[in-house]
């Protein structure tokens, strides 16, 4: 009867050369049982390389994720695939990361009291020119002569397209754009790409699929490192799905319902494209709100800026529409003082 501990059979496993000194060391336990079928870890395990090999060949791993090798207990195995459900050795890229998260741990939210930074909720639309005054104010207010560019959301919707879209934008204001290409959650762990966002003066998050970028922000370096960036003084723009990620309940896009957001700003919730969206998802989301949110409709090429001094503003050529029950209150290129958090 096979050990239930193995997975079922699907890809083979190759190891590479073995040598047997190294093969003669104790096995830890929960290794031993999921490896080795339950040899004990008190026994020694010295098989002979054919057999180790006939053995290897017969398992199989669940999920493919590129050459992983595994030297924890004597072995030098080298996989076309993880075998995410055999308990194996954790690579060091997922060390490097959290020491990452370790450096730039910034965990506060928005919170009624002054913050450093500026934040930038943009309806969509964001290279267009109704935003392009308050892109000016933004880089004369932060000082950055470039700006970071995080086409993430926009990973499968032509990621190219949306940094040259913002390059054409911030050169007509005199401004460089540097993209930081961050498309999968791997690519967030890295630590250059932690380094760049945390000195940048001024980060715009691009729009595209909020689902996808939250995969790839949450609890990363790179994540930790833009709130670092805010915190210190940047500031942080984010349009459409990069809205409504930020915030907590976040608006899920297939429906008007709700889910958990990132929680820069916790208990707002963002519907981007207001003017234009679908009656019935703005419906949903309205009827759905918890108790403890507000749900805030902004325009294409409109966004609702939260100041380093805790007041809120509408700014560029729409409407930012806060809801209090069915009926939403109005404001265009003025302060909102309904928003406190």
């Amino acid at each position: 009867m096979p050990d239930p501990m193995i997975p079922d059979p699907m890809i083979p496993i190759r190891f590479s050369t073995i040598t047997p000194r190294s093969l003669r060391r104790r096995v830890p336990t929960p290794l031993a049982r999921s490896l080795l079928g339950g040899i004990p870890a008190s026994q020694t395990f010295a098989p002979s390389p054919p057999a180790l090999t006939r053995w290897a060949s017969s398992l199989r791993s669940p999920h493919a994720a590129g050459m992983l090798p595994i030297s924890n207990f004597g072995v030098q195995v080298w996989s076309n695939d993880v075998a995410v459900g055999l308990h194996l050795p954790r690579s060091s890229t997922s060390h490097t990361a959290a020491r990452a998260r370790r450096h730039y741990a910034y965990h506060a939210a928005v919170t009624a009291r002054r913050t450093g930074g500026t934040l930038v909720l943009v309806g969509g639309g964001e290279w267009r020119d109704g935003v392009r005054d308050l892109h000016r104010e933004l880089l004369e207010r932060s000082g950055a002569k470039e700006v970071v560019v995080l086409p993430a959301a926009a990973a499968f919707e032509h990621p190219e397209r949306a940094v040259a879209r913002a390059r054409e934008h911030f050169e007509t204001l005199g401004a460089k754009v540097c993209p930081v290409m961050v498309l999968q959650r791997h690519d967030a762990d890295a630590p250059d790409v932690a380094e760049a966002v945390h000195k940048a003066k001024f980060i715009y998050l691009a729009d595209g699929s909020p689902l996808h970028l939250r995969s790839v922000l949450k609890a990363s370096p790179l994540y930790e490192a833009l709130l670092a960036a805010y915190h210190g003084g940047a500031v942080v723009a984010a349009s459409g799905a990069g809205a409504t990620v930020i915030c907590d309940p976040m608006v899920d896009p297939r429906g008007g319902a709700y889910t958990v957001g990132l929680a820069i700003v916790a208990n707002l919730a963002v519907f981007p494209y207001h003017g234009t969206a679908a009656d019935h998802l703005r419906d949903r989301s309205i009827d759905l709100l918890p108790a403890s949110a507000t749900l805030v409709g902004i325009d294409e090429a409109t966004a609702l800026v939260r100041d380093p001094d805790a007041s809120w503003r509408a700014a560029g050529v729409g409407a930012v529409s806060v809801y209090r029950g069915r009926e939403p209150h109005e404001y265009r290129n003025e302060a909102v003082p309904e928003l406190t958090m």
